[in-house]
């Protein structure tokens, strides 16, 4: 069976504003992405099921819905999806009832584009730890070589 070239990462973004749409998409585009622009919830929910998507973004505030309600349907179907949030409000005013729903980040909309693009940055590794027991038989080893 020849292999298939696989395909750029994917993203939905869900937001009423086609401007922030439109501007959002190609700066992703830009950075390889397939990007996915839907002005309502029930739309993002069916690209959601007929592509494979690394990353959601909502606008907290839509037309039809709360994005609250976008996100909560998106994570019962898609658990491992990364789901952030987009406000024009204080992102911290909203922090924990989006996380609550299932968002994995807030962000106001005027956020300097690289801190929103930072959002499609696999996630860094994590920090390598060292147990204590061994950090202590490491000291111990080099006291005994001094003396």
């Amino acid at each position: 069976m020849p292999n298939r070239p696989s395909l750029p990462p994917h993203l939905v973004h869900v937001d009423d504003d086609p401007r922030i749409l439109s501007g959002l998409a190609r700066r992703f585009r830009k950075q390889g992405w397939r990007a996915s622009s839907c002005r309502d919830g029930a739309a993002a929910l069916v690209v959601l099921v007929r592509e494979p998507t690394q990353l959601l973004l909502v606008d907290l505030a839509l037309e039809d819905a709360d994005g609250r309600d976008l996100v909560r349907a998106a994570r019962a179907r898609h658990p491992e999806l990364h789901i952030a949030v987009l406000t024009g409000s204080d992102p911290e005013s909203v922090d924990a009832s989006c996380k609550r729903a299932g968002a994995n980040r807030v962000l106001h909309k005027l956020a300097p584009i690289e801190e929103i693009l930072d959002l499609a940055a696999p996630p860094a590794p994590p920090p390598l730890v060292v147990p204590l027991r061994l950090h202590l038989d490491r000291h111990l080893v080099r006291a005994l070589e001094v003396c």
